[in-house]
């Protein structure tokens, strides 16, 4: 108590009860609504999460991550401060735009196709790359913005999309639909303010889109809720959520979103589709589906590596990281489908020079992924 007395003399107003964190020097109110993960941290019991506090956050995380910048992503979040690199990744306004000035850039080699739209109205595009008509040609599919706060992981197709356009050669051989934000409504959220900020924008609560993934049939119903977890009762939750308040709130039923239904009416109805690469970020992880053949994944994983130069990313099946269910990788599968997902960088929202270098890695991982499935397109069998 005597602790927490001083330092309120030294910068808390009278009567502010507020948590506290240091940014840049300063000390800086959170914002009420993390008021719970600060008292997970304050082990002093002080309101102010200091420094050496903030090891915390980032104790016994299954994956690799930078964790002072980790770190400054969430005070950047708890304080509702903007970070430095926001102007850094584009608004959904400025990708739609982006996204028109490669059509008008390579006519003939791409078009921009809205797949759908969110529950705030956005529409959900794509740029389909081809120099043939549509399902003439085996079809992939790459996705990035699945997760709200994950702006690298938007950063990553679209640097992708020109590599593509500007060689041109693929193009002959393959319809490459890039689908660089399935999550318009959470991006723009997390960048108004809380850029951890995760899930959709459902008004009746919202929805962890890859938790979300799952179709109607009776074979499949364990992919979204695992045999033995009981609908509406929260304890026996298993790799998602009931829970709406939870951050991996699988939704009121499989496929519930309009951003998920456009995912898979664009992957699962198009019998060309052969393979999906789905982005996220952060961990240098390439995971595939629980269910898939794993001489099959690691060859082509070690392809991806190869291709990307530089330290490898960590290869294995999505639950050898942890428990997951609902998530696009094994719809995939189920469908057919040659699903990975790239989980590139070590945080959420990369400065710029880490992101140049986690960009130019990933878009020859991916052109290596598209190569395999192109080489291996008379062995792979949709159902």
């Amino acid at each position: 108590m005597n602790i927490f007395k001083r330092r309120q003399s030294d910068f808390r107003p009278k009567g502010d009860n507020r948590f506290y964190l240091e940014l840049d020097g300063k000390k800086v109110p959170v914002v009420p609504q993390f008021d719970d993960q600060c008292v997970d941290l304050d082990v002093d019991e002080d309101r102010f999460v200091d420094n050496a506090e903030f090891k915390y956050l980032t104790q016994n995380m299954p994956f690799r991550v930078d964790r002072e910048r980790y770190t400054l992503e969430y005070k950047h979040a708890w304080t509702h401060t903007p970070l430095p690199e926001l102007a850094l990744y584009p608004s959904y306004e400025q990708l739609g735009a982006r996204l028109d000035q490669l059509v008008e850039k390579y006519p003939g080699r791409c078009e921009k196709i809205s797949l759908g739209k969110s529950h705030q109205g956005r529409e959900i595009w794509a740029l389909r790359l081809s120099e043939h008509p549509r399902g003439e040609k085996p079809g992939i599919v790459i996705t990035g913005g699945t997760h709200a706060r994950e702006w690298a992981s938007i950063a990553v197709p679209l640097d992708l999309s020109e590599k593509l356009l500007q060689d041109g050669s693929r193009l002959k051989q393959a319809e490459i639909w890039i689908v660089p934000l399935v999550n318009p409504d959470g991006y723009e959220i997390s960048r108004s303010g809380d850029n951890t900020y995760r899930k959709n924008a459902n008004p009746t609560g919202p929805v962890d889109l890859n938790r979300n993934f799952g179709d109607q049939c009776p074979e499949h119903a364990h992919l979204w809720r695992p045999e033995g977890d009981k609908p509406g009762i929260r304890y026996d939750d298993k790799g998602a959520s009931d829970d709406p308040n939870s951050r991996q709130y699988r939704g009121p039923a499989p496929a519930s979103e309009p951003e998920t239904q456009a995912l898979q009416a664009l992957e699962i109805e198009n019998k060309n589709i052969l393979g999906v690469v789905d982005n996220h970020n952060c961990g240098e992880m390439l995971l595939y589906p629980a269910a898939g053949d794993q001489a099959f994944y690691q060859d082509l994983a070690k392809a991806m590596n190869e291709a990307a130069g530089g330290e490898p990313y960590r290869v294995m099946s999505a639950p050898e990281l942890y428990s997951v269910s609902g998530i696009s990788n094994d719809l995939q599968h189920a469908h057919g489908i040659v699903g990975m997902t790239l989980e590139s960088g070590l945080s959420m929202q990369p400065p710029e020079a880490d992101l140049a270098r986690l960009q130019a890695r990933a878009s020859r991982a991916h052109i290596a992924f598209i190569d395999k499935i192109v080489a291996n397109k008379d062995n792979l069998t949709r159902s």
